[in-house]
């Protein structure tokens, strides 16, 4: 009975546990502001928001600290969507907290994955 009972503690836990999505672009200015606030607001509207943990990050850190692009956010939030973000990069412990990371273009994927190098070079 103990197994049965940790089994189902187990699977409780597992249920209550909101599936974590990570949207990643370059700078996490633009394209994964977007597609994290375009994402919560479909869930929002379902009436699913405790089933998700959405965000978004950056392959560098640039931007960090700032909100996304003014155009990004002006043309979102014409079409109903308010993008809230704060830019940050990607953290080697978003690889562990995430089920699902999502990368923009091929060259985030390159970045996460590891195939090809990324640095943040101030300008």
């Amino acid at each position: 009975m103990a197994a049965e009972a940790s089994t189902a503690g187990a699977a409780s836990a597992a249920e209550a546990k909101p599936f974590a999505v990570l949207f990643v672009c370059l700078g996490n200015i633009c394209r994964s502001p977007a597609a994290e606030a375009v994402f919560r607001t479909l869930v929002s509207k379902r009436g699913l928001d405790s089933k998700f943990l959405i965000d978004s990050a950056g392959t560098i850190g640039y931007h960090e600290g700032n909100k996304a692009d003014s155009r990004m956010r002006a043309a979102s939030k014409k079409r109903g969507i308010e993008v809230t973000s704060i830019s940050r990069p990607i953290k080697p412990s978003d690889f562990r907290d995430f089920d699902l990371i999502l990368a923009m273009d091929r060259q985030n994927y390159g970045c996460l994955s590891g195939s090809i190098i990324c640095v943040s070079v101030p300008l």
